[in-house]
């Protein structure tokens, strides 16, 4: 008789969970909202490391903020830090927002964007507002005024267009370039 009402009290119980979980979901401003089969979440001060088989980094996403709005959405980076290492250079990408699009393996950078070589100080750095990279096809572009500074040299240009893997860039158009004595 005593396990009939342990049975009774146990379904009772479950099913007194499940409705109070259900409206934790519902009213919890910290639980992600469904809306329209897209799942919104974020993720604050995280470090994603991708790792390749042979266990080498080959690429680290760092930032303080990440926002992503589901299928079809970019992510939302804030102030990241991007450091490549699958090439034999490795380079760092910092900016002050930034947005991935998974689908097609490409990420802008907005807003006072710069880039360096972390194995070569005297390569000297690009920045721009506006940076977009394509992990897919090695490139990247920019149709922004882009400043390149090296050691002795300033070169700016209207857009830019460049390989990842070569490191070699093109300045489009109204190209300046400044020597500075050192």
């Amino acid at each position: 008789m005593w396990r009939r009402w342990l049975i009774v009290f146990i379904a009772i119980s479950a099913v007194a969970l499940v409705q109070l979980l259900w409206r934790q979901l519902q009213h919890d401003p910290a639980v992600p909202q469904q809306t329209s089969n897209n799942l919104e979440y974020r993720i604050s001060n995280f470090t994603l490391r991708i790792i390749a088989a042979d266990g080498v980094e080959q690429l680290r996403i760092a930032a303080p903020e990440l926002i992503d709005q589901g299928q079809g959405q970019p992510s939302r980076l804030q102030t990241p830090v991007v450091t490549s290492s699958n090439t034999d250079q490795h380079w760092q990408i910092s900016s002050d927002r930034a947005l991935l699009y998974r689908q097609q393996d490409e990420a802008e950078f907005l807003d006072n964007v710069v880039v360096h070589n972390l194995d070569n100080a005297s390569s000297g750095q690009l920045e721009t507002t506006y940076l977009r990279v394509n992990l897919q096809n090695k490139t990247i572009h920019s149709p922004e005024l882009v400043t390149i500074t090296r050691p002795g040299l300033l070169l700016q240009g209207i857009g830019l267009q460049g390989d990842i893997d070569t490191a070699r860039y093109h300045l489009l158009s109204e190209i300046q370039a400044t020597y500075v004595d050192q």
